[in-house]
């Protein structure tokens, strides 16, 4: 989504990343917690990433109030990407620190947590009372903390069917949101407000609130938010009886849940798709899209949203003429209601369960329930569950022949109807009890109507008659020559036709002919490119005491650069070198025989920094229009390992007496790019049995056939699958993954590895 807000967080960020190379120590930290808050929400992984680089550094230059920061967004991060336990891990870090400092706005930090993963297990009375806690201390001083905590208190009450108290929650985090002037905060909390004003039955105010909601969040480019307020919005049309529109906007959010991979989200849409189908009595339909919800929240282990599911399905059912499963499933639904003390969702439950009764032939039972119903619906102050009740109850008593007080429900009925509409009323009982009457009446007068309209069309014909004779004659005696006209003009068009068609099958012929000859030079240049490409590579891996080698290079159908190669010196000392050039075909093949002939000659120096400059600088002087060297230098002299970057993806470090997978960054400008860049050194121990696995960027950005990448945090999982094999067959298990997820699709981009095992 362009826009200029998004545009401006890019560059902020991008900013943050540019200066972070420039620091290091406690200001280095200080950019890493802001790039952890800033990118928490929408890219989880790299925020958790820069988390982890600013604990790292903290090890070793403490300072508890950076410390807390990050740990808190670092467990929003793993929030976002549903890793639960984790959260928790987190919050008890920081309530131990918090005990440690004697830090009030330490602890509300990690109560706020706790209760988020509370309320998403259904504990709510839990969940309050640790939000009650938190707003008993003195915040003042971490004032963006009060919205976050009111708007969680208002989302449990929400829950428990306690719409009133929730709203005043949520209307207090929205004014202190108005005065942070924290735009995404408002977007969130109009968001909750809508959905209070929904459960109301408010839907004028609650399309309001969450139309708001969607201008903040498409003016500040957060897709993920403006998907949740399309959802919204097409649950109020839905609810409103606009179904093609409620059907539009689920779509549109579902386009966006799927491309953010976001389970929950997808089933919520899906399940809100299935009613729409219900409504539309398309059961086959709706019943699909149900139990594929059904089967996400079953998966996820969300109390809340299953019974949501439950109860759709056995609705369907229901329609479907399957009672007996209909009510296994509301029961089922109705008890995990009741335990997660959701009233709300007991009162609609009850209402479903009424119906089945009711279409099974059970009145006495379907009342029972449709007035326990009513109870909890007056209870909870939803007017849209009161006006479905009501309509149920009159339901109930006219098929047992009760008019009268089928009427009095009706009556309430309409009430409940205008009340949600603010419309006047529209005197329909008055209109059920005159209907016969009127009907009469009108009969008679359609009866007179019609004796009129027979004498009068009698004489029409007679007069008409005439002149369409007439007109008749004057129009064929036009379409004779009209066609006379237009089949000289078609016998025209048809010649220019055969003209046309003529010169276009010649020039067809001449186009196939030069594409074929394209084609077979294009093939022979990537054929060469090929041959250029794998004749640089080294003939044979170094024999040395150090570590067990192995290196395999798999080349896409179009040639890239990817580069490896070694160099021993005579002390024993093993530099390897790995890259990846830009471009395809030849242009990259020049870049990597030129990147071979610099390391040849420069391979033997002290400092590997020194050789990444010095090689950039060259490179830089060839002139060689958008091509650069990704690169990664590595050093192994003793127990310790040397590496420096150019835009390389992270090695991984297997420490075997820890059995810990560590990532070190090769970061850094590719070769070619810019002058004197200060490239960084990264020193570390080996010992017996560590695994060192280099790999270019070909296989973590492998993209399968359904456009999902691998990913950077796949490749540290694979390697913890393989640590106790050799080199040969680390390198093997990562070839059979990556073929694995392309299930048969075609590579795009060379594959390199270079894997090492500590003697």
């Amino acid at each position: 989504m362009e826009c200029s807000s998004l545009y401006a967080q890019t560059v902020h960020i991008d900013s943050l990343k540019s200066e972070l190379k420039n620091v290091s120590g406690i200001p280095a930290v200080e950019i890493l917690s802001e790039l952890t808050e800033a990118l928490q929400r929408d890219h989880p992984a790299e925020a958790i990433s820069y988390a982890e680089e600013a604990l790292s550094i903290l090890r070793n230059t403490p300072n508890t109030d950076l410390e807390v920061d990050i740990l808190f967004h670092k467990a929003w991060a793993h929030y976002a990407r549903n890793e639960y336990d984790s959260v928790w891990v987190h919050a008890n870090l920081i309530t131990k620190l918090a005990n440690t400092a004697k830090r009030d706005e330490y602890l509300v930090r990690a109560l706020l947590l706790e209760a988020r993963i509370l309320r998403y297990n259904g504990a709510y009375a839990d969940g309050i009372a640790l939000l009650d806690s938190a707003i008993a201390l003195n915040i003042e001083a971490n004032n963006f903390l009060q919205p976050l905590i009111l708007n969680e208190m208002g989302s449990i009450l929400r829950r428990q069917g306690k719409t009133e108290e929730a709203l005043d929650y949520h209307s207090r985090a929205l004014e202190i949101m108005k005065q942070l002037n924290d735009h995404e905060g408002l977007a969130t909390t109009l968001g909750y407000i809508g959905i209070i004003h929904d459960v109301r039955g408010h839907y004028a105010e609650a399309l309001r609130a969450h139309q708001q909601a969607l201008e903040l969040r498409e003016s500040l480019g957060d897709k993920k938010g403006a998907a949740a307020s399309l959802t919204n919005i097409g649950i109020v049309y839905q609810k409103v009886g606009k179904y093609e529109e409620a059907l539009d906007f689920y779509d549109r959010s579902l386009v966006v849940w799927n491309e953010l991979e976001m389970p929950d989200q997808i089933a919520s849409t899906l399940n809100n798709t299935g009613a729409v189908y219900e409504l539309l009595q398309n059961y086959e339909e709706a019943l699909k899209y149900y139990q594929k919800a059904l089967a996400i929240w079953k998966e996820r282990g969300n109390s809340y949203s299953i019974s949501i599911a439950l109860s759709n399905v056995g609705s369907v059912q229901m329609y479907l003429g399957d009672y007996i499963s209909a009510l296994e499933y509301q029961n089922e639904a109705l008890h995990n209601r009741e335990t997660l003390g959701d009233k709300y969702g007991v009162a609609n439950t009850l209402l479903d369960i009424s119906e089945v009764y009711l279409e099974k032939g059970e009145p006495d039972s379907a009342l029972v329930a449709a007035e326990h119903s009513l109870a909890l619906s007056e209870e909870i102050g939803s007017w849209s569950l009161i006006r479905d009740t009501y309509e149920m109850l009159y339901t109930i008593y006219e098929s047992n022949g009760d008019y009268e007080n089928a009427l009095t429900h009706y009556r309430n009925f309409r009430m409940a109807q205008d009340s949600i509409f603010n419309s006047e009323s529209q005197s329909v009982i008055a209109e059920l009890q005159e209907q016969y009457r009127t009907r009469q009446q009108q009969q008679r007068i359609e009866l007179l109507q019609q004796t009129q309209e027979v004498q009068t069309l009698w004489l029409a014909v007679l007069v008409g008659g005439i002149l369409l004779v007439s007109v008749i004659l004057i129009l064929l005696y036009n379409r004779f020559k009209l066609k006379q006209r237009a089949h000289d003009a078609l016998q025209q068009v048809h010649q220019t036709e055969i003209e046309k068609a003529t010169l276009r099958t010649e020039a067809a012929e001449a186009m196939s002919n030069y594409l074929q000859a394209e084609n077979e030079r294009q093939t022979q240049e990537l054929e060469a490119a090929r041959n250029l490409q794998l004749s640089l590579l080294p003939s044979e891996i170094p024999q040395t005491s150090i570590a067990t080698i192995s290196a395999y290079m798999q080349t896409a159908a179009e040639v890239g650069g990817d580069y490896y190669d070694f160099f021993k010196s005579d002390d024993g000392t093993l530099t390897i070198i790995i890259g990846d050039a830009t471009g395809h075909g030849t242009k990259a093949g020049t870049l990597v025989t030129a990147t071979k002939s610099l390391f040849t000659l420069l391979a033997n120096e002290d400092n590997l920094i020194s050789i990444l400059q010095r090689c950039s600088e060259a490179i830089k002087k060839m002139n060689l229009p958008k091509l650069y060297m990704a690169l990664g230098l590595i050093r192994l002299k003793g127990n310790k390992a040397e590496l420096v970057g150019a835009g390389m993806p992270p090695a991984l470090l297997y420490h075997a007496n820890e059995n810990t997978i560590e990532q070190i960054p090769l970061k850094g400008m590719p070769l070619g790019s810019v002058s004197d860049y200060p490239y960084r050194q990264t020193t570390v121990e080996i010992a017996k049995d560590d695994i060192l696995l280099l790999a270019t960027d070909g296989l973590p950005e492998l993209v399968n056939e359904l456009g999902q990448m691998f990913g950077y945090d796949r490749m540290p999982e694979v390697l913890a699958e393989i640590t106790d094999e050799t080199p040969d067959k680390i390198i093997d298990h990562f070839r059979q993954q990556a073929k694995k997820w392309l299930n048969g699709g075609l590579q795009d981009d060379d594959m390199t590895f270079v894997a090492l095992k500590i003697n």
